[in-house]
């Protein structure tokens, strides 16, 4: 899937996510409105879960959270090298 935001005419690209990967997390978390659009590239399968059914994963699978903390920083530093390089 690709996950992107767009202003006007302009796309813009932040991810090519493949299988296994996680999106919408980020409302899920904090009940705001998505960041960004995900479109599918090819046939895909996708698991929804419902913002109970995420906190009570993160409840009874704590090694989740951890995995979940993991990705979310690498995405963060991503972010963050991208506006470094853009502000030069």
């Amino acid at each position: 899937v690709k996950v992107s935001v767009t202003q006007g005419d302009t796309e813009t690209i932040i991810d090519i996510l493949s299988a296994g990967s996680f999106f919408g997390e980020l409302s899920v978390i904090d009940g705001e409105v998505r960041s960004a659009d995900v479109i599918a590239l090819e046939s895909t399968d996708v698991l929804v879960l419902s913002t109970a059914d995420f906190q009570q994963c993160l409840h009874d699978v704590p090694e989740m959270a951890v995995s979940l903390l993991k990705q979310l920083a690498g995405r963060l530093r991503r972010a963050t090298s991208w506006i470094r390089a853009l502000s030069s």
